[in-house]
């Protein structure tokens, strides 16, 4: 969790350990109603960017992008 209330949360998600998913989830909240229309990856670009560093996930995983995106 950070200052500002934003927060990234990482989990697994399957039964197995071979092959299980990474789960990332960026939270951030916004009160300017100037930027709620936004595409989400645009509103979370700063928060995504972040918790792919922290993570480092593309080391990690041997991953260039996402699989699935929702």
């Amino acid at each position: 969790m950070f200052q500002d209330g934003s927060r990234i949360i990482f989990r697994t998600s399957g039964t197995s350990a071979s092959g299980a998913t990474i789960r990332i989830y960026f939270e951030k909240y916004e009160n300017d109603p100037t930027k709620l229309d936004l595409p989400t990856q645009d509103a979370l670009k700063e928060i995504i960017d972040l918790g792919l560093k922290l993570g480092d996930v593309q080391a990690v995983l041997k991953k260039e992008k996402p699989t699935v995106i929702t």
